[in-house]
C-alpha cells in the first residue's frame, strides 16, 4: 500500500527529462565510484597499472557527472533567465574540457590493450549479458544525446554527452572481452589492429565532442556579448 502511494511520483520523475537525468546521473556516478574503488583495490593486490588506469577513468567519469550536477543545482537555485543560461553554458564548457581529459585517459587505456597488458574478461555466459547490456547502453545513450537539447539546458546536455562517450568506451571493452573469449589461434595481429582502430575512433570522437562543446560555449559567449553591447548602445 505504501509503495502504491509513491508510484505516481516515481512515474512523474521518469517522465520528466530534467528530473530523470538528474536522478540517473547521480545513481550512475555512485556505481562508477564503486567500480573505481574495486579496480583500485585490485591494482594494489596485483600491482597492475592497468587497473589503476581503469580506476582513474571511472573516478573521472563519476566526478565529472557529480561536478556538473552540483553546479547545475546551485545555478538553478540562485539564478534565473539569461544569467542562469550563461552559467549553464560555462558548465557545458567544463564538460567539454572533461571530455578532452577523458580522451587522454582513453588513449592510455588503448595503449595498455594493444600492448597486451590490459583488457576485459567476462566469465562464461556472462559475456552475452554484457553484450546485450552494451547494445542497450549505446542505443539509449544515442537517443538521449539526440534528444538532449529538448531539455533546453546546456548543463544537462553536457551530462548526456559524457554518457554517450562512456557508452562508446563500453564497445571497446566488449570487443576486448570477445577477443579474449574466442581464443582463436593466429588472431594476434587482427586483434591488435581492431583494438587499435576501435580505440582510435573512440578517442577521436571523445576529443571531437569535447572540442565541439568548447566551441559552442565560445559562440554562445560571443553572441551574448554582442547582444549585451547592442542593448547598451540602444539605451
Amino acid at each position: 500500500m505504501h509503495i502504491k502511494q509513491h508510484l505516481p511520483q516515481a512515474k512523474a520523475v521518469l517522465r520528466d527529462p530534467e528530473k530523470s537525468t538528474l536522478l540517473f546521473s547521480f545513481l550512475v556516478s555512485l556505481m562508477n565510484i564503486g567500480v573505481a574503488v574495486v579496480k583500485l583495490v585490485m591494482s594494489l593486490l596485483w600491482h597492475s597499472m592497468w587497473y589503476v588506469t581503469v580506476a582513474c577513468y571511472y573516478m573521472v567519469l563519476a566526478l565529472a557527472r557529480l561536478m556538473i550536477l552540483h553546479q547545475y543545482r546551485k545555478t538553478a537555485r540562485t539564478l534565473r533567465g539569461e544569467q542562469r543560461l550563461r552559467h549553464e553554458w560555462m558548465i557545458y564548457r567544463n564538460g567539454g574540457i572533461v571530455l578532452l581529459f577523458m580522451a587522454c585517459l582513453l588513449q592510455v587505456t588503448v595503449l595498455f590493450i594493444t600492448r597486451g597488458e590490459g583488457g576485459y574478461v567476462y566469465p562464461g555466459y556472462f559475456i552475452y549479458v554484457m553484450s546485450a547490456f552494451t547494445l542497450y547502453k549505446v542505443i539509449v545513450a544515442s537517443i538521449h544525446r539526440r534528444r538532449a537539447w529538448q531539455i533546453n539546458s546546456p548543463a544537462l546536455n553536457a551530462i548526456r554527452q559524457i554518457g554517450f562517450v562512456d557508452a562508446l568506451m563500453s564497445i571497446l571493452a566488449l570487443q576486448t572481452a570477445l577477443f579474449a573469449a574466442s581464443g582463436a589461434p593466429g588472431k594476434g595481429e587482427f586483434e591488435f589492429r581492431m583494438n587499435l582502430l576501435t580505440g582510435a575512433i573512440v578517442c577521436l570522437i571523445a576529443a571531437g565532442i569535447g572540442a565541439r562543446m568548447i566551441e559552442r560555449w565560445y559562440r554562445s559567449a560571443k553572441n551574448h556579448k554582442v547582444l549585451t553591447n547592442e542593448k547598451s548602445m540602444s539605451k
